[in-house]
């Protein structure tokens, strides 16, 4: 009957090779245990996590038994399969966050210790030394093969163990946000652990949006918490392309906005960004998000859509736009025949906003539309006649026809 190695097409094994595989197969716990030891000593996570040294004594169980097998018996280390106790420990790993690296790194230390060992036992086997050095680089060759087979199984059972511990930890800050928007009850200490986010103090709540590469949503939550020097953002998917951002911001300025803006232009080109106001607390989480929706609804009518709308410059127009019909109806009638669409109308449309607005006037309309003070005057008096009514009359309802006229279709 011929072994293994001979039905493979390879030369059989070395007799040293089959001598010292046989002894450790007799007590492969004695080995494994050597291994571990090398790899605590080395390695301090080991040493810190109780539940994941016995992972780790069992992987080595596995993969020492795999080797000293395929040793034994002439087995190339193409052939290797992931031990169950090494898929195990693999997992275990990437559920504690670990990166791919370092849980290769327990194979990387582990495989040296076992070489060391089994070197040994060879020299005390072999007393020629060209045939010990030949058998040598057989068994290291075959050691470094069955580590990069394995490994590379190891780095499949992480990367997917990674991916679902991913879904489930965007499943559970989920349910949370939805809770938390909803105003249900919720442990805030509990949330506030399993969001990554507290919830304590000062919350701003964003929305951002993008037809184009989903990736900058992540590089425009990044550039949102640089903005306000806040920590990690809370980034949660609300659609295929938004995301709700949550930070615990610094004091609100000019100055940040204008950063964010930058940042946006910059770094996030086609994303829009829509903002709610700064609350305090669950209710200003769940209230910051609400304005950001009705800011992310304002930006989505303008044409063409701004890359950052706060709430609180177009909370009025919100209100005043809530029954787009009924909208629609009061410009026409506040308007008349200034609500006309050819581009010379609306030229004086928006020429008397900036008359109208508040702290506007015809000097800060000219400097705007960086025409003549006159020309201002002149387009005043064209506008009134076109409305039929001079601009302070029902002038509160001009400026909110005005605002609206710039978001409604035509």
């Amino acid at each position: 009957m011929r072994d293994a190695t001979t039905t493979r097409g390879t030369a059989p094994p070395h007799p040293a090779v089959v001598a010292l595989a046989t002894d450790w197969s007799a007590d492969l716990d004695a080995v494994a245990t050597r291994v571990f030891d090398h790899l605590a000593s080395r390695i301090p996570r080991i040493r810190e996590d109780r539940q994941l040294a016995d992972l780790t004594l069992a992987s080595c169980l596995s993969n020492v038994e795999a080797i000293v097998t395929m040793l034994r018996y002439g087995i190339p280390a193409s052939a290797a399969e992931a031990p169950v106790g090494g898929v195990e420990h693999a997992r275990a790993m990437a559920q504690r966050g670990a990166e791919v690296d370092e849980t290769l790194h327990f194979y990387r230390v582990g495989i040296a210790a076992l070489l060391e060992d089994w070197s040994a036992g060879l020299r005390e086997r072999i007393g020629d030394r060209d045939e010990l050095v030949a058998v040598l680089g057989e068994s290291t060759a075959f050691c470094l093969g069955y580590i990069d087979v394995v490994s590379s199984k190891m780095s499949a059972a992480h990367l997917t163990e990674r991916e679902l511990q991913r879904r489930r930890d965007a499943g559970l800050r989920e349910e949370l946000v939805r809770a938390l928007l909803h105003a249900e009850a919720v442990d805030v200490v509990a949330a506030e652990r399993a969001l990554g986010h507290p919830l304590g103090g000062p919350q701003l709540a964003l929305l951002c949006t993008t037809e184009h590469d989903v990736a900058l949503l992540e590089r425009a939550a990044v550039a949102i918490a640089r903005a306000f020097d806040a920590g990690r953002p809370l980034v949660v998917e609300e659609e295929a392309r938004r995301v709700a951002v949550w930070i615990a911001p610094q004091p609100s300025s000019a100055r940040r906005w204008r950063r964010l803006e930058r940042e946006l232009a910059a770094r996030c080109p086609g994303v829009r960004v829509a903002a709610g106001g700064v609350g305090v607390g669950p209710d200003g989480f769940r209230e910051s998000h609400r304005e950001a929706r009705r800011a992310a609804r304002i930006a989505a009518m303008r044409v063409p859509p701004t890359p950052l709308t706060r709430y609180e410059d177009c909370a009025l127009v919100d209100l005043l736009s809530q029954d787009v019909e009924a909208a629609a109806a009061f410009v026409r009638r506040e308007l008349g025949g200034l609500a006309g669409g050819d581009p010379r109308t609306s030229e004086l449309r928006r020429t008397l906003l900036e008359v109208v607005r508040p702290r506007g006037g015809i000097a800060v309309a000219a400097r705007t539309m960086d025409v003549h003070r006159n020309t201002v005057v002149h387009r005043i008096g064209r506008a009134e006649a076109l409305r039929g009514a001079p601009i302070d009359v029902r002038a509160a309802e001009l400026h909110a026809a005005l605002l609206l006229d710039a978001l409604l279709p035509r």
